[in-house]
């Protein structure tokens, strides 16, 4: 069968447009990562979508993802997972650009249906350690699409980083933004929407106004000079 002959087939066979499905599906899934490349001590029960080239997915020691969604599309992205750190099912990872970097670190929890999305080129998402993650949890740098003024045609929403502290309990329904930053120690209350940068100099990496809970949509900072545990004490309650 010659090419033409088999172009032919391709376009007008059923079978021959299965076949062609079947071969898009097996190389979006990268079955060989090539185009992710995988480096893992933890446990990985993924599903993952990749289109792109150089990307690099980091796992650390004892760290498990639960049937988890990792979507790329773009090229020299970087996901770095924590060692102990726990995602759970049907949550979900998408990079959608080049030069991204998620970054998430030891002793994390993510419940189930979470969703971090890192769109538009050079963008990040930083995460500290020991972070808990309710569910139907949206993170995300970009607004997905563009808006632009009327007068001058320049855009008016560009991407913006992401950075969260360390011991950061993130409760349910959470929308968390582009520019957030969030200090160590913090809350935020169940279904807020928080788009603000915390920090008394939005320069800075990380926030200095640490161990306040947040709230609201806009959240807002409503106590501060807290802290949080994971369990009850047997005094508590």
């Amino acid at each position: 069968m010659g090419l033409k002959e088999l172009y032919k087939f391709c376009q007008h066979s059923w079978y021959g447009r299965m076949l062609v499905n079947i071969g898009k599906w097996f190389i979006a899934r990268d079955a060989f990562h090539r185009k992710l490349k995988i480096h893992s001590k933890g446990s990985l029960r993924i599903n993952k979508w990749v289109y792109g080239k150089n990307n690099i997915l980091v796992v650390g020691e004892k760290a498990c993802l639960d049937k988890v969604l990792i979507k790329i599309i773009g090229s020299n992205n970087v996901i770095h997972i924590g060692a102990n750190t726990i995602i759970g099912e049907r949550c979900r990872i998408l990079l959608f650009g080049n030069n991204l970097n998620l970054t998430i670190g030891e002793d994390c929890t993510f419940s189930h249906d979470d969703e971090i999305l890192v769109q538009e080129n050079h963008s990040s998402v930083t995460i500290g350690d020991d972070c808990m993650f309710s569910h139907h949890i949206n993170i995300r740098t970009s607004d997905a699409h563009p808006i632009y003024s009327l007068n001058s045609h320049k855009r008016t929403n560009t991407a913006k980083n992401i950075t969260i502290g360390n011991h950061v309990w993130v409760t349910a329904d959470v929308i968390i933004q582009k520019g957030t930053v969030i200090g160590n120690g913090c809350i935020v209350g169940a279904r807020s929407i928080v788009n603000s940068n915390y920090a008394s100099n939005s320069s800075e990496a990380s926030s200095d106004i640490n161990n306040i809970i947040i709230a609201g949509a806009p959240a807002r900072i409503v106590k501060n000079n807290i802290y949080w545990k994971r369990s009850f004490d047997k005094n508590d309650g």
